[in-house]
């Protein structure tokens, strides 16, 4: 027999799901690695203004932040993030001077990095999920379940009827 990274004791069909999972997480990992890229390259080689933070009326954590760029444009924009900032506290806004109005964030860790943290979050849960549909299918399945114990049948059967005609 050839290699396999199908386990032993995990029934194809559950190899199958695991791989659904499996396309889920590379795309997340993708948009991780992505906005942190993006994040990265706004901090080190984007630009950077002072601005102002005047606390929005109708929701927690959401900000309208007003700052001037190099060449003198006057910028306000809506913030969302896990930050919390005081009415008119000072703060530092990157920003790419091509695009200043599209791409721009305020300097706090929370602020920049928030969206990434998120994803790398969903990005282990995710691969956590594959690996245990894969090499723990009993416990995402549960052992007594009627579909667990189907599905171990019929690949047991597969599996016979495998040898059997290979023995012929």
């Amino acid at each position: 027999m050839g290699f396999s990274l199908k386990p032993k004791n995990t029934p194809r069909a559950y190899f199958y799901d695991a791989s659904i999972t499996l396309v889920v997480s590379l795309v997340l990992i993708f948009f991780l690695i992505n906005t942190a890229a993006g994040r990265y390259q706004l901090v080190h080689s984007g630009a950077h203004a002072e601005g102002t933070i005047s606390c929005s009326q109708d929701a927690h954590h959401h900000y309208d932040v007003q700052f001037t760029t190099a060449d003198g444009k006057v910028i306000n924009y809506r913030e969302s993030n896990w930050a919390t900032y005081e009415n008119g506290q000072k703060v530092m806004v990157y920003y790419d001077p091509a695009h200043p109005a599209e791409e721009r964030n305020t300097g706090t860790f929370l602020a920049l990095w928030d969206s990434t943290i998120t994803l790398t979050y969903m990005s282990l849960i995710a691969v956590g999920i594959t690996l245990g549909l894969i090499y723990f299918p009993k416990y995402f399945y549960g052992p007594f379940s009627n579909a667990y114990q189907n599905r171990l049948k019929q690949e047991k059967k597969r599996q016979h009827a495998e040898k059997q005609s290979g023995s012929v």
